[in-house]
């Protein structure tokens, strides 16, 4: 009777324990139950929360009548089409590439139901290339890469005589400067936009003084520079930047990004 009143007791307690989730026909007190339960102790807590996730899918309807045949061959049917308006404007940044690069700047895309996936881009009918689109990560200008363009030309060169090394006591100056020019032989007006670098300081040691840099705007703590033009056919625009270091006699210097990040920086070596 005792053994029985026990056994007894003991269900009651896991009865309350589980609650909503106790059954009679379950025997709570087998081995397997027990390892379950000392397991369950063990779990670690796990914080509950949240995703709002965006809308993933859309539904078009097709309004035109089109027949399917039955022959097991997938066959491309348009939805819809339309015509929005956009802005295109070069990016070029000589140090890096040659070329500058076309980009279509295109607003209005929120109201069109669109939904991520990838782009194919066409310039008239000549195919430029394949891009992606991801609606979560947008703002509300679609950039658009048209590829490179040959008949807009950006050279970068060093200025001859501007290249100098002085011994100041004990003190070293380097100095140098550089022409970006950019020639724009369409037959229409054109924007672009050129990027370069001025490096920045690494050590307290050795000092970078921007000697010159046109119209450009200047973020100081990365040394990006950036003109913006807007050049008639057939014109050509040139612009000069320039920088010195001092730094100790008895160090070099070494120009070189750092991992990680787009900054030209200087170190004393």
């Amino acid at each position: 009777n005792q053994v029985a009143g026990d056994k007894g007791r003991q269900l009651t307690e896991t009865q309350k324990i589980l609650g909503a989730d106790w059954n009679e026909n379950v025997d709570y007190e087998t081995d397997l139950y027990r390892r379950y339960q000392v397991d369950r102790i063990n779990e670690p807590i796990v914080a509950q929360g949240y995703l709002d996730v965006p809308e993933l899918k859309a539904e078009f309807a097709i309004a035109a009548p089109y027949s399917i045949p039955a022959d097991k061959k997938p066959y491309m049917v348009e939805i819809d089409s339309f015509s929005l308006p956009v802005n295109y404007k070069y990016f070029a940044v000589p140090k890096m590439d040659k070329d500058p690069f076309l980009t279509a700047q295109v607003v209005g895309w929120e109201d069109l139901n669109l939904v991520s996936g990838p782009l194919n881009i066409y310039q008239g009918r000549k195919y430029v290339g394949q891009s992606n689109l991801d609606i979560r990560n947008l703002s509300d200008t679609l950039a658009l890469s048209m590829g490179r363009d040959k008949d807009v030309v950006v050279t970068l060169v060093k200025v001859k005589g501007k290249t100098s090394n002085q011994l100041l006591g004990g003190t070293k100056k380097w100095s140098t400067a550089y022409n970006i020019s950019v020639r724009n032989n369409h037959e229409y007006p054109i924007a672009i936009q050129v990027e370069d670098q001025v490096p920045i300081s690494a050590d307290k040691e050795v000092v970078v003084t921007i000697d010159e840099v046109g119209e450009a705007t200047l973020e100081d703590k990365i040394g990006l520079l950036t003109w913006n033009m807007n050049l008639q056919p057939k014109e050509t625009r040139t612009v000069e930047f320039g920088f010195s270091v001092k730094y100790p006699k008895h160090r070099s210097i070494v120009i070189a990004p750092r991992r990680g990040t787009r900054t030209m920086y200087i170190n004393g070596i």
